[in-house]
């Protein structure tokens, strides 16, 4: 495999925040059609209601402008569709009013089943009796010419697999940093969003660690892809299992999943990842990106990307 054959997508989720109240509510009532019948927006753009959150997707990428470009491009779709009552969040968890919880979809969490790379096993859905919800920025990594490949790689289960822990190296420890930024990320880590929980897919592998922080900004996106052609660069030069070898798999999964920021900006020191993505990551660790999206992707004016 090409790097040039890769493709990279995304389905994001975000709460809806009603602009007159303040109040997070239940997108469902604005937002009907769920999984099985996901709302056609047309040119590979969808969306639905996840449980009680606003799901979107965008069309596969070939290039980080062109994923950017797609992604601005959906979350205009979403604002046009929410209108002027709502705004679209992007936050990692939020607790419920128990009456926005009432609808069948509201207790329904895992559609399919998720795995853990590390411990090869399928996940157990988490609870949902609780009020406690969660947002998602699932990444995906796959490639072009799934149909007929030239290569086994993000085609063969252990491809799949080894991707995805690269992916908590060179993405999870440095987005660890980052996403404690929003407060409500550690309650995320609860009902999802564990170390190197992924689907398989027929196009390569989806990566279900990160939250939607990643999607506050232009910059934070470019950096996520950044981070995330490492991990495939290093399974195209074969240089995968080096580079798992060389961490402590118990030392990775415990950053994560406790989202330990200081630990997680020890580790990244000794990462293989190049020190002017290593720098970016420190001083976006010092910027604030708001839970609002419209300033930093511009989507009432003309795009500077």
């Amino acid at each position: 495999m090409k790097m040039s054959q890769l493709t990279m997508g995304t389905d994001l989720e975000g709460f809806l925040r009603n602009r007159k109240t303040g109040i997070i509510e239940s997108a469902i009532p604005l937002i009907s059609e769920g999984k099985e019948n996901p709302r056609d927006l047309g040119g590979g753009y969808k969306i639905l209601h996840d449980n009680v959150l606003i799901e979107f997707n965008v069309p596969p990428s070939k290039t980080k402008k062109e994923f950017i470009l797609n992604l601005r491009e959906g979350l205009k779709r979403v604002s046009n569709i929410i209108g002027e009552e709502y705004d679209f969040i992007a936050q990692a968890s939020h607790k419920f009013n128990k009456k926005f919880l009432k609808h069948q979809d509201a207790t329904v969490f895992g559609c399919s089943k998720e795995y853990d790379a590390w411990e090869l096993k399928v996940v157990t859905p988490p609870d949902c009796r609780t009020n406690l919800r969660s947002c998602g920025g699932h990444l995906h990594l796959g490639r072009a010419d799934f149909e007929n490949p030239s290569d086994e790689i993000l085609m063969n289960p252990y491809s799949k697999v080894r991707v995805i822990k690269l992916m908590d190296i060179f993405v999870g420890i440095p987005f660890t940093i980052l996403e404690n930024n929003d407060v409500t990320n550690k309650e995320r880590k609860k009902l999802y969003g564990r170390s190197s929980f992924h689907r398989p897919t027929e196009f390569g592998c989806e990566y279900r660690v990160l939250t939607n922080y990643w999607m506050r900004s232009p910059k934070l996106t470019d950096l996520a892809l950044d981070l995330m052609m490492l991990a495939v660069r290093a399974e195209i030069q074969n240089k995968a299992e080096k580079i798992i070898q060389s961490v402590s798999s118990e030392n990775i999964i415990s950053i994560i999943n406790t989202a330990s920021k200081d630990r997680a900006k020890d580790l990244l020191k000794q990462l293989p990842i190049p020190n002017d993505l290593k720098h970016r990551v420190l001083s976006f660790e010092k910027q604030e990106f708001s839970a609002l999206l419209e300033k930093e992707w511009e989507l009432g004016v003309p795009f500077g990307f």
